[in-house]
């Protein structure tokens, strides 16, 4: 259950933690001892018995409903982490932090991780040394392989999800190939949003190919990026529809366009 004193004595704690270590740019490490230590100490204690009980599932499933049933208990945790960051401008590493990062992607909070993911990029927080990949890379992989299944099972998946990675790892070195995941996904949805406007009545003449013209952006930058990304016959579809357009009913403006610079 949230509480509003703990979650302010967690920020106070880190607050001052942080001023203590001073670092500018990349998050310092955590202090060793102090009361700060000792609260951070008795949460890893509980994160590893919660750790635990997840190696006892089988089912990947289960893991993940688990999941969603013990992240509650660290809301405190991750409002006074966050409220500390904001007054400061600083940061500390943060194990913990970066897992349970992990876990709001695993249960599908995709709201929740962003604002937890700016925070890591924005003050270099490592990523618990399991994990080959950069913050960056793992956040922009995870979110478009979400993406990618929804699509394939005929989900329905906000491509602002997308956009929002997109915009939170722009200026972060990524690999080639998990860019090109990304661009793929976002092509992928707006084509599937073209064929509903289609199919909408209501919608102006002009906007299935609106969308269309984006996500032929987006595929043909995920084939620059990547040969083997798997975007050619979509490409193909969509410069094809896309030869048939009137000129005179090409809006003036593009609704679909993203509002991120291009990342060439």
């Amino acid at each position: 259950m949230s509480s509003p004193a703990r979650a302010h004595r967690i920020a106070v704690l880190a607050g001052a933690a942080i001023l203590a270590a001073g670092s500018i740019g990349r998050a310092a490490d955590r202090p060793q001892e102090g009361k700060e230590a000792t609260e951070y100490e008795l949460l890893r204690a509980k994160f590893g018995a919660h750790r635990a009980q997840l190696k006892q599932i089988e089912s990947t499933e289960d893991k993940i409903a688990k999941k969603r049933d013990m992240l509650p208990e660290y809301d405190d945790y991750i409002y006074g982490v966050l409220s500390a960051a904001e007054d400061s401008g600083l940061a500390l590493q943060d194990e913990i932090f970066a897992n349970l990062m992990v876990w709001q992607l695993d249960v599908g909070n995709f709201s929740s991780a962003f604002t937890m993911a700016e925070h890591i990029l924005e003050h270099n927080i490592d990523l618990p040394a399991r994990f080959k990949s950069s913050p960056a890379t793992f956040l922009i992989d995870t979110v478009s392989a979400a993406a990618i299944k929804a699509h394939t099972l005929h989900d329905e998946f906000p491509v602002e999800h997308l956009q929002r990675a997109s915009a939170l790892t722009f200026t972060h070195d990524v690999f080639d190939q998990a860019r090109a995941n990304l661009h793929k996904a976002i092509g992928l949805l707006l084509m599937r949003e073209a064929d509903r406007l289609m199919d909408n009545k209501e919608a102006s003449v002009g906007a299935p190919n609106a969308a269309r013209r984006e996500a032929l952006k987006h595929l043909r930058r995920a084939y620059e990026l990547n040969t083997n990304s798997g975007v050619k016959k979509e490409i193909g579809v969509l410069t094809r529809l896309l030869k048939k357009e009137p000129a005179e009913q090409e809006p003036e403006t593009d609704p679909y366009a993203t509002a991120e610079p291009s990342d060439t």
